[in-house]
């Protein structure tokens, strides 16, 4: 699929090119809008011209409809944005609740400019409902996501190509939390049913079948993670309960009662005995270190401030740890004393680090992505392209690019200018 610069335009736009007779999208003869003043329609013509946009109701409603399928669909104009690629035959509308995709059959990519001017492509990749979580393979390559569609899709990172999908029932559980293991071929996936069971699979990536569920919770899972050594399994659920699994026998290593009501994060240290978490608590949220094995928690991270997420750096000697209030708070696992800091913007309402812990990107409920320079607390890149709440990211392996996935139904693969270096 080729790739073009995107325009964007809002109601306004609407409004001013009902006053013309024609638009063209730069100098591609592929997409021309024109004006029926009359009628109020706005024409979209591609190079198979079977999608018809209507704007009725003075200005207020659009009506779509697809010749080559009858289909029909009435969207609010209100706030509509509309994202065309030049060189390609392809649209996307957003309106409200509802998203509208016409680009092949999975993938929509443009290229976009960045506050900073720099360029970064995207890739938008669609479930049928909320995304919960979203996992880059080991070596980049792919990704897995997983949503209230009670859907696990395989997508190919290069070209948006969704790979493999196990589509679930309205009896089956609703995976919340993906994590992959080292070497690429199994992942672990915390599920749960809304107010009801939960449970902890392990699946194979390759032969995309479940391989073992490893007990019955009360809650849902709502967060996993993966020893460095791809032995043990940690999941979490949402009474704040923290489990610890042999995943090559299924068996019960250690179980943790935190106290909180629900897990927001979990990560492991690079000695595979010890995990930070994160779990919801009375005015807000509170951090401590685990030991895995003996079951006991050594060391509680923060009391001051709400934290979001944790990762061990510096061999696992230190703990780097993303605060509500933008603080990114360096502490010393061993006595637990703060020993730098850097800030950020606040009110990030997901977080993720890269494995060294150099850079982070958060997810807002804004929709906007952005990327971070962790010791200098400086914005390197900002996304913006959801149109609801951000609930999961993650940076890539390679540092190459992002993908985040939200309320809006997609997963979002941002391409990162220049990388990170």
């Amino acid at each position: 699929m080729g790739k073009g610069c995107f325009r964007a335009f809002g109601a306004g736009f609407l409004g001013a090119v009902l006053m013309g007779t024609s638009w063209a999208a730069g100098p591609s003869p592929a997409l021309r809008v024109t004006v029926d003043q009359g009628a109020r329609s706005i024409s979209l013509h591609l190079r198979e011209p079977d999608l018809e946009v209507t704007l009725f109701e003075s200005g207020r409603r659009l009506r779509l409809v697809d010749r080559r399928s009858g289909k029909e669909a009435v969207i609010e104009a209100e706030g509509l944005s509309i994202l065309f690629s030049q060189d390609v035959t392809g649209i996307q509308l957003f309106g409200g609740e509802m998203a509208i995709v016409r680009c092949g059959p999975e993938v929509f990519e443009v290229r976009r400019h960045t506050p900073e001017g720099g360029l970064g492509e995207v890739k938008v990749l669609r479930h049928d409902n909320i995304v919960y979580d979203v996992a880059f393979s080991p070596d980049g390559r792919q990704i897995l996501s997983c949503g209230f569609d009670l859907t696990i899709r395989l997508w190919d990172a290069d070209s948006g190509r969704l790979v493999q999908k196990f589509q679930g029932t309205r009896a089956d559980l609703s995976v919340h939390s993906i994590a992959w293991s080292k070497d690429g071929r199994y992942a672990v996936l915390g599920a749960g049913q809304y107010r009801g069971t939960g449970q902890v699979i392990l699946w194979d990536v390759q032969q995309w079948k479940d391989v073992r569920h490893m007990g019955e919770f009360g809650n849902p899972i709502v967060r996993v993670a993966i020893s460095p050594d791809g032995k043990l399994a940690i999941a979490g659920n949402t009474e704040g309960m923290l489990t610890c699994w042999d995943l090559s026998t299924g068996r019960e290593i250690s179980r943790l009662q935190t106290g909180g009501r629900g897990v927001r994060h979990v990560a492991f240290a690079p000695d595979c005995r010890h995990a930070a978490y994160v779990v919801e608590a009375k005015g807000g949220a509170r951090g401590a270190v685990w030991n895995v094995r003996a079951g006991g928690e050594v060391r509680e991270i923060t009391k001051a401030v709400e934290p979001l997420a944790a990762v061990f750096v510096a061999g696992g000697s230190k703990l780097l740890v993303a605060c509500g209030d933008g603080a990114m708070r360096t502490i010393d696992v061993d006595t637990g004393e703060e020993i730098a800091q850097s800030r950020i913007a606040p009110g990030a309402r997901c977080v993720a680090f890269s494995e060294d812990g150099r850079w982070a990107v958060t997810g807002e409920s804004t929709g906007a992505v952005c990327v971070w320079n962790v010791a200098r607390g400086e914005q390197i890149a900002r996304f913006e392209g959801h149109i609801r709440e951000v609930v999961a990211v993650t940076i890539a392996p390679d540092g190459r690019s992002v993908i985040s996935g939200g309320y809006d139904h997609t997963v979002r693969v941002w391409t990162i200018p220049g990388g990170l270096k």
